[in-house]
């Protein structure tokens, strides 16, 4: 089984379900045993089971979402990146992809970038994520991320960066918005927007 986390989880009602779950379940296999169906039946590996399920499939569904108070942010996002480029010194813009595979206990980003040539550059992986509320309900996401670079090519190592990047949902779309730096000497940075696309995930530019 996957690890399973409770930072996204809103903890008095997971706690009052689990309570609720065992004692139907406790219920059930008196039942079952009463009436003379010897099935054994284990509290916490069902407990343990049901909340598998949930924490993978359903807890993106409105009618659980009093669990957890993460908006479901899983799919493609399609954009730009805007930077001073490192070597020529100049503003540049390139186009992006995010990637968002999440479940109801954690999030894992990746992220595409459009080389010069229109063909597909190095992979970022998110390494650190964190899923954050904000003072007026709003959100954003925190995550350092790592790019292993293309190999001999001097100008594009390997490195790590941070990405912040809020989160809009309005009548226009979804959107991810924000700031990203790295660990490149010399150090980059610029602003990210990208919006949302499909639900589908490609796993390339």
């Amino acid at each position: 089984m996957e690890k399973f986390h409770l930072r996204y989880y809103n903890t008095n009602a997971l706690i009052f379900t689990i309570v609720i779950l065992s004692l139907g379940i406790g219920l059930l296999s008196d039942w079952l045993q009463f009436n003379g169906y010897f099935i054994g039946i284990s509290t916490v590996s069902t407990i343990g089971s049901l909340l598998f399920f949930f924490d993978k499939y359903l807890w993106k569904y409105p009618v659980f979402k009093l669990l957890v108070w993460t908006p479901n942010l899983n799919g493609r996002y399609e954009g730009d990146i805007d930077f001073i480029h490192p070597i020529e010194g100049v503003q540049t813009n390139k186009k992006c992809v995010l990637e968002i595979k999440q479940t109801g206990s954690k999030i894992k980003i990746k992220s595409f970038f459009e080389k010069e040539d229109n063909s597909e550059q190095t992979i970022s992986r998110s390494k650190v994520e964190s899923l954050i509320k904000n003072d007026d309900d709003t959100f954003s996401i925190v995550l350092t991320y790592e790019n292993r670079g293309i190999v001999n090519n001097s100008n594009f190592p390997p490195h790590y960066g941070t990405n912040i990047l809020e989160v809009i949902d309005n009548d226009e779309g979804k959107f991810l918005i924000g700031e990203y730096y790295t660990s490149r000497n010399p150090q980059t940075r610029g602003t990210m927007k990208v919006k949302f696309n499909s639900k589908k995930l490609k796993n390339h530019f």
